[in-house]
């Protein structure tokens, strides 16, 4: 799964990576886009924590506001 969005190769997902995977799949009107990271990280976004409050709200507002540095 790692290895669908490692750009550098370094063997993690910085948040460079992971913002340019979310926009990606975000965007894909192809269906060409390798979704497993995408998958499990909008599956965690809908689960509810103990306080039953989801954390999708915080996840989205985190993945959206964070532009990759050029």
């Amino acid at each position: 799964m790692i290895w669908e969005v490692d750009e550098n190769l370094d063997g993690r997902v910085n948040s460079y990576e992971f913002n340019l995977m979310y926009r990606r799949c975000r965007h894909d009107t192809t269906g060409l886009e390798p979704r497993n990271l995408y998958n499990l990280v909008q599956f965690l976004m809908y689960l509810k924590s103990d306080t039953n409050v989801n954390s999708f709200s915080a996840t989205n507002t985190t993945a959206s506001n964070t532009e990759p540095a050029h």
